[in-house]
């Protein structure tokens, strides 16, 4: 379902589409709604009161806390990368009897998920010139 609409001014070796594409399929969800910024909520405020994720069996989560990952490892990883590891990194998951996506389970820094949330909603600004005003709203009050 990657939706490459969302990221195509983008270039990507094979092995940078196979590290990101759990994080574009649940990015390819987080835009299939509107208002377009549901799930921004959840995700880049870190609320917990506001969805992260939904179906069909996906999620986009921050986590702050070694212990909290699902893959302390694999966090790990993922923190020695960031500019800011203060942060955290975010955890994407997605069924992968829907997605066909293996393994389920990915990290991505923060600069990484602002930075393609970004770039799709330039895209879907470009695409939907009759949004381009939510999405100018979107990218201020996230300041992405």
């Amino acid at each position: 379902m990657m939706n490459v609409e969302l990221f195509k001014e983008a270039q990507f070796t094979e092995a940078e589409l196979d590290r990101l594409n759990l994080l574009f399929w649940c990015l390819a969800w987080v835009f299939h709604t509107s208002p377009l910024d549901d799930y921004l909520r959840g995700i880049l405020l870190n609320n917990l009161v506001d969805p992260a994720g939904g179906d069909p069996g996906w999620y986009l989560n921050l986590i702050s806390r070694r212990e909290a990952a699902d893959y302390s490892e694999q966090w790990d990883a993922c923190i020695v990368h960031s500019s800011h590891p203060e942060l955290g990194c975010y955890e994407a998951w997605a069924l992968a009897d829907i997605s066909g996506i293996e393994p389920e389970t990915a990290y991505y820094t923060v600069e990484e998920v602002r930075h393609y949330i970004r770039l799709a909603l330039d895209n879907i600004a470009q695409q939907h010139p009759e949004r381009t005003k939510e999405v100018q709203e979107v990218i201020a009050r996230y300041r992405l």
